[in-house]
């Protein structure tokens, strides 16, 4: 199987997103065996739809939340300080 990652940048709100296909290969216990370009990787069963099965195309949305990201980082710096003063 040929799967080729589609790369389609798409702006939500102050995030860019990027979305991918792979295919499932089988399955390995809790995980799927999921091939891109030749390669394969393991992707927790759990996170997949029930209905899911080999030979079904994913698609993968991968986007930085940089509004979460912030918010975790003031988050620490919080601990921190109450933990050193």
């Amino acid at each position: 199987m040929n799967a080729a990652w589609l790369v389609s940048p798409v702006l939500a709100r102050d995030r860019e997103q990027i979305m991918k296909q792979a295919i499932i290969d089988r399955f390995e216990g809790a995980y799927a065996v999921v091939e891109h370009d030749g390669n394969t990787f393991d992707f927790p069963r759990a996170l997949l739809p029930e209905e899911a099965k080999e030979g079904d195309v994913l698609v993968f949305s991968v986007s930085i939340d940089a509004t979460g990201t912030e918010d975790r980082k003031d988050t620490i710096r919080k601990l921190e300080d109450d933990l050193f003063q």
